[in-house]
């Protein structure tokens, strides 16, 4: 049932989003078409540029629309009349969230590898495609592993506290908006109070890196002391933000 659950969702947000992406690509392909016009009509030029200007806008619509799409679905499917049919269905509260979850970032990755592509389509030239994995390559190099760890979790976490805020808030009877931004603040809050513990307690146990003179070797493993700092405190607002969640939902929710 679990996969049906999966399957609905992912078609839903899909039809959301799938236009997007045809623009994206779409815009992509006239702005390459504009910019080879220009070097034999001068006045393409001026079409090239706003083509360009038009095709990073949709880029930037594509990322927020996403982000918010999944913040609409899981809204719509769960807290608002739709609700009432969800909650019925033969399957639990967790694969309820679990499916909207990793729907959300199946479209997210999805997302950057057409925007990946339509950078590709824009800016063809022959030999481009070796390029950009030597960028790619480059870029991952350049990043310590634990920076793009750290990247994934913060925006899982930053999806998981606002479902989280969102369920919170609903359990109310009235107000229940006003309920679920104050709730994110209070998740957000708490998950800052969590970082400076985490510091305060990395700064204890390496407390050189304050009185010492600046020394390389105590400098990278202070900074590598914060990722795995970082990495802690999102994993436990995650696995909280989750967990009630889906206790919210199961026990407290209320969609009149």
């Amino acid at each position: 049932m679990f996969s049906k659950l999966l399957k609905n969702d992912l078609s839903q947000m899909g039809s959301r989003i799938y236009p997007l992406y045809l623009i994206i690509l779409g815009l992509a392909f006239f702005a390459k078409a504009m910019n080879i016009l220009s070097t034999h009509i001068g006045a393409f030029q001026m079409i090239y540029g706003f083509t360009v200007m038009a095709w990073v806008c949709s880029i930037i619509i594509c990322l927020v629309y996403t982000f918010f799409v999944a913040i609409q679905i899981f809204y719509r499917k769960n807290l608002r009349d739709e609700g009432y049919l969800t909650h019925t269905l033969p399957v639990t509260k967790t694969s309820i969230v679990s499916s909207m979850f990793i729907t959300a970032i199946i479209y997210t990755i999805i997302t950057v590898l057409i925007i990946m592509l339509s950078v590709m389509i824009t800016f063809y030239t022959p030999g481009i495609f070796h390029d950009f994995y030597n960028a790619i390559q480059t870029t991952w190099n350049s990043l310590n592993i634990l920076t793009v760890i750290i990247m994934v979790l913060s925006y899982m976490q930053l999806l998981s506290s606002i479902y989280c805020a969102l369920s919170i808030g609903h359990s109310f009877s009235s107000n229940k908006l006003a309920y679920s931004v104050v709730f994110w603040v209070v998740i957000y809050v708490i998950s800052q109070i969590l970082n400076v513990i985490g510091i305060l307690i990395l700064a204890s146990i390496q407390p050189e890196i304050f009185y010492e003179t600046y020394n390389e070797q105590i400098g990278m493993n202070f900074a590598y002391g914060t990722f795995i700092t970082s990495i802690i405190t999102n994993s436990i607002m995650l696995t909280g933000t989750y967990i009630t969640t889906i206790m919210m939902l199961k026990h407290r929710l209320n969609l009149e």
